[in-house]
């Protein structure tokens, strides 16, 4: 479960960074990364 989050965060990472806006990406993989670590 925790893979799969990691994955999502980091795919949510790339998409948001292509966008140009790396604060956002930033925050967005910590946002994703949290509620990874909840689920587990």
């Amino acid at each position: 479960m925790r893979l799969f989050y990691l994955v999502n965060a980091l795919v949510g990472y790339e998409k948001m960074r292509k966008s140009n806006h790396m604060h956002c990406a930033y925050h967005f993989a910590q946002l994703s990364v949290l509620k990874g670590l909840k689920v587990i």
